[in-house]
Order: C-alpha cells, then sequence, then structure tokens
C-alpha cells in the first residue's frame, strides 16, 4: 500500500545540478561535466585534447557525414559553403589582380561554430587592421590576400592567425595582457592538435596550409618575447624551440616546394637582378674590414683543425645575407629585405647549427655577428627585446679569449 513521504522529508531531497547540452564534444563523449569555457574546455586544455563545441542545431547529430574531409573529420562541427572560385566573375584582389590571376586556392569553409566569441572577433579585427600590415614588406600578397583564404579553409592556420594577433594585442592593452597572451596559447594549442591530425595524411595535398601554419607558428615563438635560457639559435636545455619551428618550415618547404602555392613561397637566396642594392658598407660601416679580419682568423684555425671549415662556410653564407639585406627605396631611404635576415639560419647546415647549440666559441662569435642583421628588424614588433637578449647570453657563454671579436657587432645592436 503506497503512503505519501511526509513533508519534512521532501525538504531535505537532494536539488540536481542544472543540466546543460552546450558542452564540448570530447567530453561529452567522456561523459564528464565540461566548464563550456572556449575556445578550449579547462578539461581539454588539463588532458592536451582538442576541443571542439558543436554548432546550434546539430548538437544531436555529432558524428560527421562521411564524405567530409580528414580536416573535417578532426573538426567535426566545421561547415562547408561554396567555393570562391564557383564565382562567374572573381573578385578582384587587393593589388588589381582577379582570382583567376591568382593559383587555386583551397575552398572556402565557415569557421564559426569551432567555439569563437566577441573576443575573438575583436582579435580577427585586430589582425586584419594592424597586425598583418606588420608582416608585410610591401602590403601585397601573402598576408593581406593569401593567407585570409587559406584561413578560412582550414581551422588550424585561422586559430595561428588569432594567436598571432593576440600577441601582438597584449603588447598594446596592458589591462588585458594575460587575457590575450592565455587566448594566444589556447589558439596555439588547438591548432597543433590540428596540424598533427592533417599530417598524418601523407597524399601532401595540406602542405602549403601547413607551411603557413609552421609559419605562424614562428611569429608566435618571437612573439611571445624573449624567454629564459632560450637564445633563438640555442638554449640552455635541449633544442631551442625558435630553431626546431624553422626546421619544420624548412622540411615543408623543402620536401614540397614545387605544390605550395608560390604566392606565399619564399626564397631564400639572393636575387642577382635586383639593381638598386645599397652598399653593406654604408648601413653598416666597418663590415668589410670585420668581416675579412674574421675570415682569415677562421683560415688559420682550419689549418689546425679541418672541422673549422664549417664556420668560412656559415660565414660566406652571412657575408651574402649582408650583401642582399639593403636596397635603396627612392626618398624613404634604405629599404631592408626582411627574408634575407632571416635567410641565414634557414640556409646553415646543420653541423654549424649543432655547433651553436654545443656553445663552440667561433660558432657564437658567428652568431653575434648574425645579429647585427638581426638588430635591423628589431623595431617590429615581434623581435622586441631579442637582440639585446641574445647579446647578453653570447657574451656569457662566450671563452674570455673570443670575446674580442664582439666589439664590432656591440656597435651595431
Amino acid at each position: 500500500m503506497s503512503h505519501t513521504p511526509p513533508a519534512s522529508r521532501v525538504a531535505l531531497s537532494r536539488q540536481t545540478h542544472r543540466k546543460s547540452r552546450f558542452g564540448c564534444l570530447e567530453c561529452k563523449k567522456r561523459r564528464v561535466k565540461c566548464d563550456e569555457a572556449k575556445p578550449v574546455c579547462q578539461n581539454c586544455s588539463r588532458r592536451s585534447t582538442p576541443c571542439h563545441f558543436s554548432s546550434p542545431g546539430a548538437t544531436s547529430h555529432p558524428t560527421p557525414p562521411p564524405s567530409i574531409s580528414p580536416l573535417d573529420q578532426h573538426i567535426p562541427s566545421i561547415i562547408k559553403s561554396p567555393s570562391l572560385h564557383d564565382s562567374t566573375s572573381p573578385p578582384q584582389l587587393a593589388n588589381g589582380l582577379n582570382d583567376a590571376q591568382v593559383h587555386t586556392l583551397p575552398p572556402i569553409h565557415s569557421v564559426l561554430s569551432l567555439g569563437f566569441d566577441l573576443f575573438d572577433l575583436e582579435i580577427w579585427h585586430h589582425w586584419s587592421t594592424v597586425v598583418c600590415y606588420t608582416l608585410s614588406e610591401d602590403g601585397e600578397n601573402l598576408f593581406l590576400q593569401n593567407v585570409h583564404k587559406i584561413a578560412f579553409g582550414n581551422a588550424y592556420v585561422a586559430q595561428l592567425i588569432l594567436a598571432v594577433s593576440a600577441l601582438h594585442l597584449a603588447r598594446k592593452d596592458a589591462t588585458r595582457r594575460l587575457a590575450c597572451i592565455t587566448r594566444s596559447n589556447a589558439h596555439q594549442s588547438s591548432a597543433i592538435n590540428g596540424m598533427m591530425a592533417v599530417m598524418s595524411d601523407d597524399t601532401n595535398k595540406n602542405c602549403t596550409e601547413l607551411y603557413m601554419a609552421a609559419c605562424m607558428l614562428v611569429f608566435c615563438s618571437f612573439g611571445k618575447g624573449p624567454q629564459p635560457g632560450q637564445y633563438l639559435a640555442y638554449s640552455d636545455y635541449g633544442e631551442p624551440q625558435w630553431l626546431g619551428l624553422l626546421n619544420g618550415v624548412k622540411s615543408i618547404l623543402e620536401q614540397n616546394r614545387s605544390k605550395i602555392y608560390p604566392e606565399v613561397r619564399p626564397t631564400f637566396e639572393p636575387d642577382p637582378n635586383i639593381s638598386n642594392r645599397a652598399p653593406t658598407e654604408e648601413v653598416l660601416p666597418g663590415f668589410s674590414k670585420q668581416f675579412d679580419r674574421l675570415r682569415q682568423s677562421i683560415e688559420l684555425l682550419q689549418a689546425e683543425d679541418p672541422s673549422f671549415k664549417k664556420y668560412l662556410e656559415a660565414l660566406e653564407r652571412l657575408h651574402e645575407c649582408y650583401v642582399a639585406t639593403f636596397e635603396y627605396n627612392g626618398q624613404k631611404g634604405i629599404k631592408i629585405s626582411s627574408h634575407m635576415v632571416f635567410a641565414f639560419l634557414y640556409r646553415c647546415k646543420e653541423e654549424y647549427t649543432s655547433s651553436i647549440q654545443s656553445k663552440r666559441p667561433m660558432a657564437l662569435v658567428i652568431l653575434a655577428h648574425y645579429l647585427v642583421l638581426l638588430a635591423q628588424l628589431k623595431k617590429e614588433w615581434y623581435l622586441e627585446g631579442w637582440v639585446p637578449h641574445i647579446m647578453a647570453a653570447i657574451r656569457s657563454h662566450l671563452h674570455p679569449t673570443y670575446k674580442h671579436w664582439l666589439a664590432w657587432p656591440s656597435q651595431h645592436v
């Protein structure tokens, strides 16, 4: 015989928490409570797993259709939209070229369902109105045209654009510095997961996107500012982060050069056809004499130790970069080719970069001379503080008998 429980016992019953259907897909799969923080919830951040939220109206269909691409499988909520190239009249690009004159780029997809919020929209606006112009020498092609199209079709490129832009915003808005850096780190973590998923595909069809993403990771590494124990080409522990990223860019570029769109493909070789070269001696007085002295010293050391040949080769690569970096730019004065500044470490052989990591004296001396070139870009926001940070480390690590070689570089950094 049933009976009604006393009212007092009903009042003591525990009330359950309000359930939510808006947690991330990973937490739903694991059946754990999600804090719904975007773009990466706390559970996924702690476990270093991809964090994705389903789009409104799609919560009842978390499984992607079988016809989607490997990238879509990694990000189930991505929504396909028609390609720009389906249009009968290609849109005009910033430099007057239409889409038919640019190599075919990937289809454009919506990334609105990746958990981006109003803060991300602000960061994207900051990218498109400010940051992209700081990463392009001539204001054309790479960052003002193609990277946006690539980003709309590849979530991890879009996330890395946001990551770089957030780091720039952190420098401009001190009141939100921590929030910007935290958001940048979250986007980087999620993007790396996406890159790893795509890299498992050995068809090389994503090489342009991966190359762009790797370049953005390099800017992220610089944009974080000087880090304790990290000195660009070497570190106090293990492989330097920046050099590892540069090697990743190098690997993708060299293995897939013919497949990467020429609009985003750089050249790290001096262009012999440029007629407006500015003499390096005019920009950096004493350059020729200093390099001659250093070359002669290495040749003497090589006579006793053949392994010093690697330093002669590195010095020659550096000399080529010095000569190719400066150009006359009309009434604006001297123009600096930033890609030639970064070309030095890109072109160096592994036996030299390994010697830097081993803190071999002559390797550090040559690196100090490279800092003179890098210092020409010290006004760029992402290089702020790096040159004095690295020079101080070299001065600390260099054997006393080699420190006189730092006199000329120190004058020009």
